[in-house]
């Protein structure tokens, strides 16, 4: 039995004294919020943002390794024919160095 004096007592007593109109019927259909047919948004790129994006999917569909190079070069290194001049592998070392630190100062 629900204690009349109990403080949830208003709350149950208001819910059942709402008019049957407010209550929720599964079965009624649910109004429409406009009869406005819903409008076809269109978005049109320029012939440079279609080319950017055409590159950017060709390039998402690359290898990340290039498997052609890299049997190239194990075929080589295995071979004894790939021989390694320490000059150019310092000068690429600090290229790239410098541009990685160039990157993080800009940014």
């Amino acid at each position: 039995m629900i204690d009349p004096h109990d403080s949830l007592g208003p709350i149950t007593d208001s819910l059942s004294l709402r008019p049957e109109s407010s209550r929720i019927d599964p079965a009624r259909p649910v109004p429409q919020l406009s009869s406005v047919p819903p409008s076809r948004d269109r978005v049109e790129l320029s012939e440079d943002e279609r080319e950017s994006r055409a590159i950017r999917e060709a390039i998402a569909r690359l290898p990340e390794i290039r498997e052609d190079r890299l049997h190239h070069l194990r075929h080589l290194l295995e071979s004894g024919a790939y021989h390694v001049h320490a000059a150019q592998v310092a000068e690429r070392l600090i290229q790239h160095i410098l541009r990685d630190g160039s990157r993080r100062h800009s940014s």
